[in-house]
């Protein structure tokens, strides 16, 4: 039996430059990593050092499109199947540190992420709280 590894999946905000960027590859030792837009993958790649990033962590989640979930995603909850509550809800995904756990916080409320691992064909991505802060509902 043959084991599998993989690799967490990471990217990063460039908060110089206020956009998102895709990770090539990184130098631990002198905390610079190489990385582009997503527009320019693979032709072209600058050099970044870490000060400059807010680094966020794959969740291992999919949303219904089958886009990979990350840490800072604002992500929209489908419960049309329950009458109880409203049809969808907006949360913003959190790593939390003390709990060690991936959250999705809906304003005042905040669940873990983990509830959904059944029912990932309910999330969709609708963007991320550093390029559309103006989803998050207050």
């Amino acid at each position: 039996m043959s084991e599998q590894c993989s690799y967490p999946s990471i990217r990063a905000w460039d908060t110089k430059f206020r956009r998102m960027i895709i990770i090539i590859g990184m130098n631990m030792e002198k905390k610079i990593l190489t990385a582009c837009e997503k527009k320019d993958y693979p032709n072209w790649a600058s050099v970044y050092n870490f000060d400059q990033l807010k680094f966020m962590r794959g969740t291992g989640f999919h949303d219904k499109n089958g886009i990979e979930i990350f840490e800072g995603d604002i992500i929209d909850v489908d419960y049309s199947n329950d009458k109880r509550i409203n049809a969808h809800e907006q949360a913003v995904v959190n790593w939390e540190t003390n709990s060690l756990m991936f959250t999705a916080c809906f304003g005042d409320d905040t669940l873990p992420l983990s509830i959904y691992r059944d029912e990932q064909d309910r999330l969709e991505i609708v963007g991320n709280k550093y390029e559309n802060p103006q989803i998050i509902k207050k």
